[in-house]
Parts: C-alpha cells; structure tokens; sequence
C-alpha cells in the first residue's frame, strides 16, 4: 500500500483534475511519473499491459519487475488489480532531443546525400508520407537492384522515444556504403544482398519529440475525447482484434489494421520485397525478440529464430525469446505479421540503454555492440545455394 500512495502523492501534488473514467481525460495535462511495478506472473503483466499502462520493454521475469510509467488514469488500473510499485522518478520532465542526435532533417539530409554519393549502390526511396505529410524514407543499398537478391530489412524510430535506434540505422547506412570496394565483408554484402534501411519510420512522431514531447511513443492521429496517437507497431494485421482498443493506450491498435500511413508504408515495402529476414530496433531493456507475439507457443520456425536470434544476443548478455514470453503478449507488431505474411525471419531487438533518450555518449557503446550484429544479420539472408 505504500507504494500507491507514494505516487497519489507525486501526483495530486501537481494540481492535476481527477480521474473521470476509463474512456475520458480531463482538459489538464496529466503528469507521467516512472515506477517499477512489482509483477506476481506474467498473466498479471499481460494484463496490465491490455489495461492501457504503459509499460516498458525491461521485464525481469526472475524478480517479478518492469518499468513503466504512470498517470492518474492508469494508477487506477494498477489500484484496481492491486499490484505493487516503487516510484523511481516522482514528475518526468520533457526536455525533447538530447544533444548530439540527428534532428529529422538532418537525418532526412543524411540519406539523401549518402544516395548521391554512391549512385551505384544506394538508392533513396520514399515509402510514403505520414499523417502530416512528413515522407517516410528507406535506402536501398545493393549493386545490383532488381535481379532477386535476398532481401533484407532494418527499421528504427517506431516508437518516437527510442532514439539511439534511429543513430544505428543511419550509422549501419554508412559503414555499408563507405565499406564497399575497400572491406571484403561489406562488398561481398552490398554484391550479394539487398539491404533496406527505414531509419524513421514515425516522423510525425519523432517531430512531437523534437518540439520537447520527449516521452512520445505513438504516431499523432487525433482521436475522440482528447486522445492522440495510435501504436503503429499494434496495427499491423496480426490478430489486431485481440490488441488495446483505448485511445488512450500508448499501445492503442487504431481503428483497423493498417488504419495509419506509417504502418501502410512498411506493408507495402514487405509486401513488395518479401524479405528473408528483417530487424525492427527499439530500446530499451536489452533483449532480441521474435514471433510470435500473441502466444506462448513457439513458431515451427522457433529454432532458425533461435539459431539466429541467440547469436546476435548471447555476446552482448541479452536475454533472448519469442515476443510472448519475454516481455508480455503483444497483438498487431510488425514482426509478427511479416513472419505470418511472408515467412520472414523477423526480430525485434531492445538496446540495453536503461532510458528511452540516453545522452548521445551512450550511441557509441550501443554502435559498437551492435554493428557486427547488423553484419550478422545481413549474412542472415543466405542466397539460394
């Protein structure tokens, strides 16, 4: 009981309006604060995680934790299913992009001139335009564009928080383009292999964090009642059904599968390329996932998954399992739904970063830890002997 009031505390003090329902805010912001929450099993944690609380990617099984944070709404949820926390930062302050990252436009920028540069390897490619008209951009990077090669793909900046992925996907882009010709690795690569790269994949969202929204996950949809955003990695078409329905949710699945642009644009790249394999990065809680993520039964394809997912995770210690059973039962992700579409090998990876938005200095551990990885993963997509 002590931990409930400790964060009634942190919040009331803030002069914050009372809660008005599980459908309805009030028209005064509603503070965030950052708990961990203390889990007797994981049906408990899929339910908080279907009642709305935004929970993080960090979940230690062994101790019964996960971080999250709270609001006067979803305070009431933790209240009603009588689980326990421990307040760890009472009011989170919004600061938007630490010093040191690549802003949208830079980023934008980057991309483009790394086509101009290598006209023969690397081809800029809009996949879209967000909800506010924002393009969503992939670079291609291979030698020899439409003859088939084994395709793979590599996503960053879903959810818009998680900003040391985004630095790894543009970082990745380089050291492929720069390593051509001069690396034998890298060549055989770029001659053997077609590499996508969307290192943005919600630029509406990444722009709300820019402008100081530094906790913003979701894309920025205006929906009834004063809720915003709907999760575009919970509105893929991959048992949509079972996902959040609250707009409130920061993992709410939208009106239809594929309702937003952003996850439009990713069905019709993987529609269209069918990639062998694929990597959707997010951060943080240091962990390499795959499907499925709507239940606890493995894949027939559990142990390519395995052979590979272990491989990227076992020499950076991080722990490794289907979506499901290592952090909570997720409905809607996209790499669920390209594995089910397609048969792709697709992972989700969680950097070990202990925050959403680390300072920049923590972009250099993670490349070093994660560009042999992303090697790994390319080499991953094996040409027909």
């Amino acid at each position: 009981m002590k931990h409930r009031i400790l964060l009634a505390l942190a919040l009331t003090g803030c002069g914050v309006a009372p809660y008005v329902g599980p459908e309805r805010m009030t028209d005064a912001p509603s503070p965030r604060s950052v708990v961990q929450v203390h889990f007797k099993d994981r049906a408990t944690l899929d339910h908080l995680s279907q009642r709305g609380v935004d929970l993080f990617e960090n979940v230690d099984a062994a101790r019964g934790t996960v971080g999250a944070t709270l609001t006067p709404e979803t305070q009431l949820v933790l209240k009603d299913l009588a689980v326990d926390f421990d307040v760890m930062v009472p009011t989170l302050a919004e600061a938007g992009l630490p010093d040191g990252y690549l802003t949208l436009d830079q980023l934008a920028a980057d991309l483009k001139a790394i086509a101009a540069a290598h006209p023969t390897i690397a081809r800029a490619v809009e996949l879209g335009k967000s909800l506010e008209g924002r393009p969503i951009l992939a670079l291609e990077i291979t030698s020899k564009p439409g003859q088939g090669l084994p395709a793979v793909r590599i996503g960053a900046g879903q959810h818009a928080r998680e900003l040391p992925p985004v630095e790894l996907a543009n970082r990745f882009m380089h050291q492929l383009v720069d390593g051509y010709g001069k690396d034998a690795k890298l060549t055989a690569l770029v001659d053997t292999r077609d590499t996508w790269i969307v290192p943005v994949v919600n630029p509406d969202g990444r722009a709300k964090v820019e402008a100081g929204k530094s906790m913003w996950r979701k894309n920025t949809r205006q929906l009834a009642q004063g809720a915003q955003g709907v999760d575009t990695n919970r509105n893929c078409d991959s048992h949509w059904a079972s996902g959040n329905s609250s707009p409130f949710s920061e993992a709410y699945r939208g009106t239809a599968p594929f309702s937003e642009p952003e996850s439009r644009a990713m069905r019709d790249l993987c529609s269209k390329q069918r990639f062998k394999v694929s990597l959707d990065m997010h951060n943080f809680g240091g962990m390499v996932l795959w499907p499925p993520g709507h239940t606890a039964t493995p894949s027939k394809d559990e142990p390519a998954f395995k052979a590979i997912g272990s491989k990227l995770a076992d020499h950076l210690g991080y722990k490794a399992g289907t979506i499901a059973t290592t952090i909570y039962v997720t409905d809607g992700d996209l790499a669920s739904w390209e594995y089910e579409k397609f048969g792709t090998l697709a992972f989700a990876a969680e950097l070990d970063d202990g925050a959403f938005g680390p300072a920049h200095e923590r972009v250099e551990k993670d490349w070093q830890a994660w560009s042999p990885n992303l090697v790994a993963l390319v080499e991953a997509a094996k040409p027909a002997p």
